[in-house]
């Protein structure tokens, strides 16, 4: 598997489970908790792809942009803790 295979594979994975939860209905919340196992998948990307790469990523995967930007609210918010 080449990387581009590769990195759109674990995009696609993130994009499909939390287009799937929020087209049912579930809150940010839901998501970020439904969604724990995604977590290892998601880091593995941004090693791949790096930040430039990963927003390349979030643009075409909606997704994938939103499960960024929950996890980046619950991360800010544990920092502040």
């Amino acid at each position: 598997m080449g990387f581009t295979n590769e990195r759109e594979m674990l995009a696609k994975q993130i994009d499909t489970r939390v287009t799937e939860m929020k087209e049912s209905g579930a809150t940010d919340l839901n998501i970020f908790l439904g969604t724990r196992d995604l977590t290892l998948i998601f880091q593995e990307l941004k090693e791949i792809v790096g930040n430039e790469g990963l927003d390349e990523l979030k643009s075409k995967y909606r997704g994938l942009y939103l499960y960024t930007q929950i996890t980046e609210y619950v991360c800010a918010g544990r920092q502040q803790a």
